[in-house]
């Protein structure tokens, strides 16, 4: 992960939050969820972002590196429930279906 820095309205390449993650999901995001992010934050990690009258806005590489610490939190959940035989693989998962994934 890179170094935390502050946006700079004068330097950075701003983007309006809802239309990053609109674009990103393929899909309207809460504005709450998105104040959410920016605010307290999700697993860990805020959005790094700045208002600007009465929209947000932030960069796509602040937003990037949030989807990515969303990504990486979510991975480490899952593969920390491992199922009861120890393979790593969910429960509900079968071989079928990994090898339609070409994962076998």
């Amino acid at each position: 992960m890179r170094e935390e820095h502050a946006i700079d309205v004068f330097q950075d390449d701003l983007q309006e939050v809802r239309t990053l993650a609109g674009n990103a999901f393929q899909k309207r995001i809460s504005p709450a969820t998105l104040y959410r992010w920016i605010r307290r934050g999700a697993n860990g990690s805020r959005l790094e972002a700045v208002k600007l009258g009465r929209k947000w806005f932030t960069t796509e590489d602040h937003f990037r590196e949030f989807v990515e610490a969303q990504t990486e939190a979510a991975t480490a959940a899952q593969s920390s429930a491992e199922d009861v035989d120890g393979s790593g693989m969910p429960d509900d998962v079968t071989e079928d279906e990994l090898r339609a994934c070409g994962l076998l």
